[in-house]
């Protein structure tokens, strides 16, 4: 029985269509890429080393920002590659693989910031009881969760986008689980916290924004 195989090659046609654009949108691409690694780089280090940020909110902080690093390394190289090569195929395995990476890159931004959305949370609503809660078993089960459920729903979807056609049913499930689900809860974790500021005095006021503060503005830039 003859056997033969079948090699599939994309053309992406943007980046063809540019013309000399390429150099000018390749030295922008670079210089944004190269700084935002070398700023993650940055403020991984800090929170390695400075024991006083050995806390879980920082630590969460540098689980997102290893996510952003692996996320943002799975797309900008290759759109380098193809801006100052000129060779705009690529195979499909390797589009598969990337789209598995910028999926789950997508799926563990939105956890991170639940999980970070629920520290903050404890900490208004239980503070007391803050660290008894949020202990470093807890932190690390978190994280641990926080990455492994969008690696495994990546999994899966990769795997039905090769063998079944009901991968499109799951990427709706994967959507709603990975993406507006997480929204919703930050959205209404922080209702509650707002609703406990509203009763504050002034000062506990300010210093309770300070605190999740951090977070908003991480949320509202992703």
């Amino acid at each position: 029985m003859n056997e033969s195989s079948i090699t599939v090659t994309l053309t992406y046609i943007t980046y063809k269509e540019m013309g000399s654009a390429k150099n000018v949108f390749f030295i922008i691409v670079f210089t944004i890429y190269i700084a935002s690694i070398i700023a993650s780089v940055a403020i991984m280090l800090l929170i390695y080393l400075d024991k006083a940020l050995h806390k879980p909110m920082y630590i969460f902080l540098f689980s997102l920002i290893v996510n952003g690093v692996i996320g943002s390394s799975a797309v900008w190289p290759k759109v380098m590659n193809i801006l100052i090569t000129d060779d705009n195929t690529g195979s499909y395995a390797g589009c598969l693989m990337q789209g598995f990476i910028t999926s789950v890159y997508g799926g563990c931004n939105y956890t991170m910031l639940t999980v970070m959305a629920y520290d903050r949370f404890v900490f208004i609503f239980k503070p007391l009881q803050y660290y008894a809660i949020m202990t470093p078993h807890m932190v690390m089960k978190l994280v641990l969760i926080g990455n492994l459920i969008p690696v495994i729903a990546g999994v899966a979807q990769m795997y039905l986008t090769l063998r079944l056609s009901l991968c499109s049913i799951f990427g709706v499930c994967a959507t709603f689980c990975l993406g507006i689900l997480p929204v919703f809860l930050i959205i209404l974790s922080y209702l509650k916290i707002i609703s406990i500021i509203l009763t504050m005095s002034a000062e506990a006021r300010r210093k309770t924004f300070a605190t999740c503060s951090p977070h908003l503005i991480i949320f509202i830039i992703q």
